[in-house]
C-alpha cells in the first residue's frame, strides 16, 4: 500500500489451496491519511511458478474537505475460499465485487460504505439509501449518531434470491437536519441466470 509518495503499509502470508478455482483473500487492516494512494498485490502459485498481479489507485477521503464524506460503498457476498487474516486461514469469508464483476444473485449482498464528518457537524447524521434496478429493495432510514467518532460504517444487507437480472445503482444520502451533506454511490451487475 503506497500513500503519498511513501510505502504506507506492506503486508504477506502463504496460504495452501486443494484444487482449481479457489478465491484467496489476504486481510490486513490499515491505517492511511487523506489523499492519494495505489494498492498493489502480487500473487505466485509455488506449483508452476505463475504471478498474477493487481493495481488499484484511488484517493481516501479528508472529512475536512465537506461536511461528510462518504468512501465509496463496497459490494459484497459471502463464498468459500482461503482467508488468511493474522496467520489465520478461514475457508470461507466475504468476498469484494467490482461495478463489473457479476453477483450471485442466489447469495446474499452486503452493501458496506464508511461515512464521515467534519469536525464541524457536532450533531448525528440522517442517511437515506437507495437502491435502483430491476428489483424492488428498500431499505429502512437510519439515524447514525457517531458519538465522538468521526467515521462510522452503514451496512445494507440484501437476502439471497432477492436480486433479478440487470444493473443497480445504489447511492447513499447523508444530511444534517434536513440539508444533504454528503453523497455517494457504486453500480453492480446481476447476470441472466442459466437454467442447469
Amino acid at each position: 500500500m503506497v500513500g503519498s509518495e511513501k510505502i504506507a503499509a506492506e503486508t504477506s502470508a502463504r496460504t495452501k489451496v486443494g484444487g482449481s478455482n479457489v478465491a484467496v483473500a489476504l486481510e490486513s487492516v490499515v491505517e492511511m491519511k487523506p489523499g492519494p494512494f495505489e494498492l498493489v498485490a502480487v500473487a505466485r502459485e509455488l506449483t508452476t511458478d505463475k504471478v498474477f498481479s493487481s493495481r488499484t489507485e484511488g484517493s481516501w477521503p479528508d472529512p475536512e474537505d465537506s461536511l461528510a464524506e462518504i468512501v465509496q460503498p463496497v459490494v459484497l457476498q459471502p463464498g468459500p475460499g482461503a482467508f488468511t487474516r493474522d496467520g489465520q486461514i478461514r475457508k470461507s469469508g466475504s468476498l469484494v465485487h467490482g461495478k463489473d464483476d457479476p453477483l450471485d444473485a442466489s447469495r446474499p449482498t452486503a452493501l458496506v460504505a464508511l461515512v464521515c464528518r467534519s469536525k464541524m457537524v457536532k450533531t448525528g447524521l440522517d442517511v437515506t439509501r437507495v437502491l435502483e434496478g430491476a428489483s424492488p429493495v428498500e431499505f429502512p432510514p437510519l439515524a447514525l449518531d457517531l458519538g465522538a467518532e468521526r467515521c462510522g460504517q452503514v451496512r445494507d444487507m440484501i437476502p439471497a434470491k432477492t436480486l433479478g437480472p440487470g444493473r443497480y445503482q445504489y447511492r447513499i444520502v447523508v444530511r444534517e437536519k434536513g440539508t444533504v451533506i454528503g453523497t455517494g454511490e457504486t453500480s453492480f451487475v446481476v447476470p441472466e441466470q442459466l437454467e442447469p
